[in-house]
């Protein structure tokens, strides 16, 4: 266990740090010579750091293999913490799956996929990356330049009066796009942070704003140069805007200056 934890600190190590580069080589030979020798659950976990080191692993998918190093070491008290733990965080991720699969069916719109990035936040976060796909597939696939052009008003614009103006297979999509930010601002007013939503909905509009400007490129058959394609697609890798949103999602935590 000893070299073991210092093979897992010295993946710490530092570009130019030669002797922590030495004992991490020194650690992981060895460590891999006595996999055989040690006991069942020590040498999985061997064979789990030496495949991936653990501070580059998520935290609670990294649990499910000490569960079951743990059923064998006869730490009762702990383990048992642990799986209730581990059972609590599940019940949660399937509530949140359970809610936001039912609402893509009920979308009836966009590719056919479950998502993986699903609190409420975490499942408006989800609805968000489900919904620029969507975006970015009416800008690169379904939209025309003219049909592009009354969308990206509509975003512009972002009011529910602007469906009018959409063709039909937009319009329920613009509605749910608004009304996602619209519970979002609604659950914020609870706490005095509904401000916090405009600036998601203006890094949607930035984006929204890239991803047509990229769509008269195509149609235009114009070639940008490197300079203007980097300034724009700074702005459609959408970044900015899930980077903001999620700061919005934390509520009391993050303030107006720091919007700012």
């Amino acid at each position: 266990m000893g070299l073991l934890s210092l093979y897992e600190a010295e993946n710490f190590v530092a570009h130019g740090e030669e002797i922590l580069e030495e004992a991490l080589k020194f650690s992981a030979t060895h460590l891999r010579s006595t996999i055989h020798q040690a006991s069942n659950s020590l040498s999985g976990q061997v064979s789990d750091a030496l495949e991936m080191q653990i501070h580059k692993t998520l935290t609670r998918l990294e649990v499910k293999e000490f569960l079951s190093i743990y059923q064998k070491s006869g730490e009762d008290v702990l383990l048992n913490f642990a799986k209730l733990d581990f059972n609590i965080v599940q019940k949660i991720h399937q509530k949140e799956f359970s809610d936001i699969t039912r609402w893509w069916k009920a979308l009836e719109f966009g590719k056919n996929c479950l998502l993986q990035e699903i609190g409420w936040w975490s499942t408006a976060f989800g609805y968000l990356i489900a919904m620029t796909s969507i975006i970015d597939d009416i800008y690169d696939v379904y939209g025309t330049l003219d049909e592009l052009e009354h969308f990206t008003d509509a975003i512009e614009r972002w009011d529910f009066s602007a469906m009018d103006q959409l063709l039909s297979y937009m319009k329920h999509f613009y509605k749910s796009l608004l009304d996602v930010y619209l519970v979002g601002q609604k659950e914020l007013e609870k706490i005095g942070k509904s401000y916090s939503v405009q600036y998601a909905i203006d890094e949607m509009k930035k984006l929204v704003r890239a991803y047509f400007k990229e769509a008269k490129w195509i149609h235009n058959g114009y070639a940008p140069t490197l300079e203007d394609y980097i300034k724009v697609i700074l702005v459609s890798s959408a970044y900015m805007m899930l980077s903001t949103t999620s700061l919005v999602g934390m509520g009391e935590l993050v303030t107006k200056e720091a919007f700012n």
